[in-house]
Order: structure tokens, then C-alpha cells, then sequence
């Protein structure tokens, strides 16, 4: 009986697994969805016009209460930087008020002062924003490419995630990585001669 008990659990975790995994999945390849927030400085945002700019889209939802968050963000601003030169734009939801003690708009701005977050913060009060998007589990990163499709979604953040994130804003832009590939600086053209071949000729 026990024995029977014991495989039961294992695949009661193996399906809850799997279906965390494709819920992960699940928004990869739908058109991201509109809506409106206010900044944290209280200026009104409309998705819809941030979608027309045909820009790729991070958009990264956080809390000043989720510690990984404290992780991630730095990581995040990195790659703002790298990538200034692109049509690529990120953008800070805070989901829902905060649950520390004093004024909420001052701890966002400390976490904002803290982490030197260079990039616009949107508050999602009510976390209807988050629920779209199945954010409500923090960190949780959604891009979206310039034909306004989801492209990728990630939620949690652990030491090698921001390599998998950069790789798929990378792609999303459609930068192609160099090869040190060896050219004849006369003719231009790949010597793919192989070593045996040149000691025979």
C-alpha cells in the first residue's frame, strides 16, 4: 500500500511539473495585449501606442518584496545598456501595492534608487496587467517581439537566466553573432583547404 501511495505522489509531481512548464509556454506566439497604467510618476501609459513603435519589448514584473527581483533587475539594466543601440525597450511593472510598512511610492523609488533602474516603472495597482499576462508569480519576464507577438516568457530568477533572456532579445531583434571565420584578406573567400590536403599538393 505504502509503495502504491509513494508512485501516486511521483506522478501527482511529475504532472504538476509539466504543467507549470507549458504554462510558461502558453502565451509564446499570441499578440500581447493592450492596456493602461500609470507611471510612477503618475504620467498616463497606453500599451497600445508602445506596440505601434514597433520596438522589441521587455517587460519585467516585480514587487519591492520579492528578493530574486533585487537579482534580476541589475541584470536586466545590463543588457539595456548593451543593447541602447536597437529597437529595444524595457519597461518595470510593480505588481500590486506594497506590502512594507510606510508610503508605497517611497519604497518603489528606494528599490528604484537601490538598483539604479534607469527604465520607465508602471504600477499595476490591481495586478490586472499581471493576470494577462500570468505574472502574478515573481520575477516574471515577457518579450515581445516588433510584430507585437509574445516571443518568450520566463517566471522565477536564478544565476544564468539573463543569458537565455539576452539570447531571445537578441533574437527577437535579429542581431546575428559574428564567427571568427579565417579569410584571405586577398580574395575574401574561406581557405577551407584541410591540412592533408595542402601537404599533398
Amino acid at each position: 500500500m505504502n509503495k502504491l501511495v509513494k508512485i501516486i505522489l511521483i506522478v501527482l509531481i511529475l504532472l504538476s511539473t509539466n504543467i507549470f512548464a507549458n504554462d510558461e509556454k502558453s502565451l509564446v506566439g499570441k499578440d500581447a495585449e493592450s492596456f493602461f497604467l500609470r507611471s510612477l510618476q503618475g504620467k498616463s501609459v497606453y500599451f497600445s501606442k508602445i506596440l505601434k513603435e514597433k520596438n522589441v519589448v521587455l517587460m519585467s514584473f516585480f514587487a519591492t518584496w520579492c528578493i530574486p527581483c533585487r537579482s534580476e533587475i541589475p541584470e536586466i539594466e545590463k543588457m539595456t545598456n548593451e543593447l541602447s543601440q536597437y529597437n529595444f525597450k524595457v519597461y518595470y511593472l510593480h505588481v500590486g501595492k506594497d506590502k512594507a510598512k510606510g508610503n508605497f511610492r517611497e519604497q518603489v523609488n528606494k528599490m528604484k534608487s537601490d538598483l539604479s533602474m534607469t527604465q520607465p516603472i508602471l504600477l499595476d495597482f490591481y495586478t490586472k496587467v499581471a493576470e494577462k499576462y500570468d505574472a502574478l508569480s515573481l520575477p516574471t519576464t515577457v518579450l515581445i517581439g516588433k510584430d507585437g507577438k509574445i516571443k518568450y516568457t520566463h517566471s522565477g530568477y536564478k544565476k544564468g537566466d539573463e543569458i537565455i533572456l539576452k539570447n531571445k532579445i537578441k533574437e527577437a531583434l535579429g542581431i546575428v553573432e559574428k564567427t571568427n571565420l579565417q579569410t584571405d584578406s586577398n580574395s575574401n573567400k574561406i581557405d577551407t583547404t584541410s591540412d592533408f590536403q595542402k601537404n599533398i599538393l
